[in-house]
């Protein structure tokens, strides 16, 4: 690799004569290469925009994979299949971000971390196999992959970033170890042909958004293990018709299954004491509610448009019941206390 002073020259001269992006000459600074690329990630993003652009770029890299201390910095080459030397213990936030040519990866077992938008935007990627020695996915890393059919999460696994895989449009089959014990915020947001999910008993919450928009989703196995699930965390599954909640879940929270118009019942476990604003609204398929004696409170909006109800029986623990609770539900409701 060429001196990093070197490098620098060469990057202000490409981007002098490319009239660089709106960050502009400022973010070329570093002593190493782990500096220089911590700061040009707006650079990089600016040269992928273009194929003329992307190939001069990489070409100041010597078309090669960019690695400092066993770190994968950026892939600046132009393959279409890549297999990642075993020097690599890590790959970098953004290293392979709008790699719109890559169709397949090869990770070494020498790989224990995947960082922030590691894969964002391979959008020809198809397959990927995660190695067992990776501990950690972070935010975005295969976000807008949106050829990746399916994914295997391995037994090493603790922790998956908010959005990992948001957006995989074409991702059908997750497989997930028992290491994993949360699923962040948006993970599976618009993987929208995902269609059934079974969580490990590992698993202690579900973020927010966590399956937003999953349009294919007909079913999901949720463990006892889970403690709490997020806001709008099922959010217009439309075709879910399955779901049982674990007695370990003590509330539902705002708009959580909000459009989910194939359930037609639901049973609230014994330990929910209550139910958020618009949790089940337009669940218009909603037919039977079995609502238990540990629920105090019961949202605005909650059952909003559940015309398919034409009874619910209100537990006396109930002493809040917010504004509209049963808005626009069946004309012929029977709300009955018991």
């Amino acid at each position: 690799m060429k001196d990093i002073e070197k490098i620098k020259e060469e990057l202000k001269a490409f981007g002098k004569k490319h009239k660089a992006c709106e960050e502009g000459l400022e973010v070329i600074k570093g002593t190493n290469l782990t500096e220089l690329f911590a700061n040009i990630s707006p650079y990089i993003n600016w040269c992928r925009n273009s194929k003329e652009k992307s190939i001069e770029f990489n070409s100041i890299f010597g078309n090669d994979l960019v690695i400092e201390d066993g770190v994968l910095l950026c892939n600046c080459s132009n393959e279409k299949a890549i297999e990642i030397p075993d020097s690599v213990t890590s790959i970098e936030r953004n290293a392979f971000q709008n790699c719109t040519n890559l169709t397949s990866i090869v990770i070494p077992n020498s790989v224990t971390a995947i960082g922030r938008y590691a894969f964002f935007y391979c959008n020809k990627l198809k397959t990927i196999e995660i190695p067992n020695s990776v501990t950690s996915i972070g935010e975005f890393a295969f976000s807008n992959c949106s050829k990746l059919k399916t994914i295997v999460i391995p037994n090493s696994v603790t922790s998956i970033g908010n959005d990992a895989f948001s957006d995989c449009s074409e991702l059908t089959s997750i497989i997930m170890s028992n290491s994993v014990t949360s699923i962040g915020k948006s993970v599976f947001k618009n993987c929208n042909k995902l269609k059934t999910i079974e969580l490990p008993n590992s698993i202690t919450s579900i973020g927010d958004f966590a399956f937003y928009n999953c349009g294919k989703l007909t079913s999901a196995t949720i463990p006892n293990s889970v403690t709490s699930i997020g806001i709008c965390a099922f959010y217009d599954c439309v075709e879910l018709k399955s779901i049982k909640l674990p007695n370990s879940v003590t509330s539902i929270g705002h708009s959580t299954f909000e459009g989910c118009r194939g359930l037609t019942s639901i049973t609230i476990p014994n330990s929910v004491t209550s139910i958020g604003e618009f949790a089940f609204n337009s669940c218009t398929n909603l037919t039977s509610v079995t609502i238990p004696n540990s629920v105090t409170s019961i949202g605005d909006f909650a059952f909003r448009s559940c015309k398919g109800l034409t009874s619910i029986e209100l537990p006396n623990s109930v002493t809040s019941i917010g504004d509209n609770a049963f808005y626009k539900c069946n004309p012929n409701l029977k709300v009955i206390r018991n």
